[in-house]
């Protein structure tokens, strides 16, 4: 009996050890969708003996699963050898658009101010450019830098546009005192 278990692990295990060598991940892909967008992680800083602002936030998507699909390199044993590919949303964010509900830094009210802002992924300092192609658990961050402006009180908009043509719009509220 034992020569037999031995036999069956050495033939079913040495495919998967020896010649199998995942190459990308063994496991299923799975396939997931931007459903909805929400603002996280704002944070407003005043410096008055310089007479400027930070402002920062991140753009957080809620997706939702859209398709599995098994990885034919995989063999029995396969997920257990390699890891998971990593799961990327099938919309790219084509663009994202700026607009504050009172004038700003000589943009009227409901202007577009992307020139403002600097995008990159949460927590790095590169810039990105369009379109961006996020896996499921990255983030954008927003910051823009100037001086404080007379209007202190202002609501953003913030519309982000998929690869596929859908639109999701949040609000930010915020305060320069």
């Amino acid at each position: 009996m034992r020569v037999l278990l031995i036999l069956m692990i050495i033939t079913l295990g040495l495919p998967v050890a020896c010649i199998d060598t995942c190459g990308g991940g063994g496991g299923p892909s799975i396939n997931y969708e931007m459903i909805n967008q929400s603002i996280e992680n704002t944070k407003v800083d005043v410096f008055q003996e310089t007479s400027s602002i930070q402002l920062s936030f991140s753009i957080i998507y809620e997706d939702q699963q859209v398709a599995m699909m098994q990885n034919q390199k995989g063999s029995f044993g396969s997920a257990f050898a390699c890891s998971p590919p990593p799961n990327y949303y099938v919309n790219a964010i084509a663009g994202i658009s700026i607009i504050s509900n009172k004038d700003l830094y000589g943009r009227a009210s409901g202007e577009e101010l992307n020139a403002l802002f600097r995008l990159s992924n949460y927590g790095e300092n590169e810039p990105l450019s369009f379109p961006i192609q996020l896996q499921t658990y990255e983030s954008i961050r927003l910051t823009m830098i100037g001086s404080i402006p007379d209007n202190q009180d202002h609501t953003f908009t913030i519309k982000s546009e998929t690869s596929d043509n859908k639109e999701f719009v949040s609000k930010l509220s915020v305060s320069f005192q």
